[in-house]
């Protein structure tokens, strides 16, 4: 009997310590194509999509939330959830009959109520961070991080003006991967010149018109901006506005407008496209809202004196976590340092248990072809199997 009851008891145990494990796809019910960013979630433990819609998800609670913006949320557990395929389906949000253009008061309502809103103190938080460069539509560049982050604001205002040092940043883990280009070295931003432009949302009312468009039966609006009549602007996208604490829970800013080339050493350059997208989740303890996805991505035509021309595109996309938690951050990287040249020991171990930033199908054929030792260019990564 006492071999039974410890055997009985041993059973318990490990069923108890037992993680749940669900990978997947979460695809449009109407489309069937991928959905990025979709959030998979409990009380204990998150992740989100990568732009194949893909996820892996593991926890010991047996409860499933998933749900993004825009979509139904669907509530389910692992034991129900037996297919690894997810439909979400659209919400139908009805426009409003009234569409009120000109209209700039909610958008100043809300720069009003930014310090009631958002943190403009000093607050800690977890986030991974994944930066993909590609030459002529194939990748070049892949680097990974997952780390800690002071920020003494969030957002900078006239009585509240930004400090020159407003981030510390501690990377914990770091993968990366390059080709090393012969005559031609296109170099990411920098962590501070990337947190800045998740921040930088304010539009002038004085160059920018804005349309309100409601939605019936929601709490959300959305203001559209468009540059006005002075061409001031170059700008355009939308704020969606929660009418219930005038706070901004998503923010687009596009600019696809072609400037003029920038002459360089033996080659001309410019910018032809650029996009933001910034969503804000509210804290249940603090009440503040804070970063919780962000993606900044852009294309550069590059234009050789003796050669064709190059399309390169860079794609970052921000994730956070642990917000407003007290914890440790000892800052030991340069910030405003090309985040592809710093450097950091790769744990294989972490890499291949985390669930954010899931390898794509073409990045793991990237990561494959550096070590053909066929190849016939050099490679940089700090990646040792």
């Amino acid at each position: 009997m006492k071999t039974k009851f410890f055997l009985l008891f041993f059973l318990v145990i490990q069923q108890s310590f037992s993680q749940n494990r669900l990978e997947g796809i979460v695809l449009d019910q109407e489309t069937r194509k991928p959905i990025e960013y979709v959030d998979i979630y409990n009380d204990k433990d998150y992740t989100s999509t990568n732009e194949e819609g893909k996820f892996l998800f593991v926890s010991k609670e047996d409860s499933l939330k998933i749900g993004i913006l825009g979509y139904e949320q669907k509530f389910t557990t692992f034991q129900l959830q037996k297919n690894d395929t997810i439909l979400l389906r659209k919400k139908i949000q009805d426009l409003d009959e009234v569409v009120i253009n000109s209209d700039s008061n909610l958008f100043k309502s809300v720069l009003k109520k930014l310090d009631k809103n958002y943190p403009l103190e000093e607050y800690k938080e977890k986030f991974f961070l994944r930066s993909v460069l590609k030459r002529n539509d194939k990748i070049i560049k892949l680097v990974d991080f997952s780390g800690k982050i002071e920020r003494k604001t969030l957002f900078s205002t006239k009585s509240n003006p930004m400090p020159k040092k407003n981030y510390f940043v501690e990377i914990e883990n770091l993968r990366k991967a390059g080709i090393k280009e012969e005559n031609i070295e296109f170099t990411l931003s920098s962590f501070e010149e990337l947190f800045n432009s998740f921040i930088t949302i304010y539009m002038s009312p004085e160059i920018y018109d804005f349309k309100l468009i409601p939605f019936k039966d929601s709490k959300f609006v959305k203001l559209e901006f468009h540059p006005n009549s002075s061409k001031k602007g170059n700008s355009s996208g939308y704020y969606l506005v929660n009418l219930e604490d005038k706070a901004f829970n998503e923010v687009h800013i596009s600019n696809s407008q072609k400037t003029d080339y920038i002459d360089k050493k033996e080659l001309k350059y410019r910018t032809t496209n650029y996009d933001v997208n910034i969503t804000f989740k509210k804290d249940p303890g603090s009440k503040k809202y804070f970063i919780d996805k962000a993606s900044m991505s852009a294309t550069v035509e590059v234009v050789p004196d003796k050669a064709d021309k190059i399309i390169y595109t860079v794609n970052y996309k921000l994730y956070t976590f642990d917000n407003f938690q007290d914890f440790e951050i000892k800052s030991n990287i340069n910030l405003s340092k090309d985040i592809f040249d710093l450097k950091e020991s790769y744990d294989q171990s972490f890499w291949e248990s985390q669930n954010y930033l899931l390898l794509t199908k073409e990045m793991q054929e990237f990561l494959s072809s550096l070590n053909n030792e066929n190849n016939d260019f050099k490679s940089a990564t700090n990646i040792k199997s």
